[in-house]
């Protein structure tokens, strides 16, 4: 695996990427929490096939952490909980680094195997997290 150095704001995605999707985010999250249940966006998923789809639950569980019920929220979707923790410190980290000019290493998979080993690695999560939600409800 090789790691390199790179400048935020010099790569494909500019400097205002990171910053731009925390502003998404805080406008988003926040509307599709304060709509009434019947607009709220429903799982197609779950309507069709009577099954919790692998992220069922991200609506009511963000719902839980904001609201300050951490165990109900890790109970109702464990990879959204994990998810929503370490994704905001990554893009938190990130747009800091982004707005103050400072390097940041980034991990690339060089070989064949080792990009099998992230992607399997995923799926084997979020397989986890879908056979939960199916033996839970």
């Amino acid at each position: 695996m090789k790691f390199s150095r790179q400048i935020p704001g010099q790569g494909p995605l500019g400097k205002y990427f990171f910053p731009a999707v925390l502003l998404s985010a805080g406008v988003l999250v926040p509307a599709q929490l304060l709509l009434p249940a019947p607009y709220k966006m429903q799982c197609l998923f779950r309507r069709w096939s009577g099954l919790p789809c692998p992220l069922c639950g991200a609506t009511r569980c963000i719902e839980l952490i904001l609201g300050g019920e951490w165990l109900s929220a890790f109970q109702t979707q464990p990879l959204v909980f994990v998810l929503f923790f370490c994704g905001g410190a990554v893009l938190v980290g990130l747009s800091l680094a982004g707005l103050c000019g400072f390097p940041v290493v980034r991990m690339r998979p060089e070989h064949c195997r080792e990009r099998f080993a992230v992607v399997l690695s995923i799926m084997l999560l979020i397989m986890l997290n879908w056979a939960y939600l199916i033996l839970s409800r």
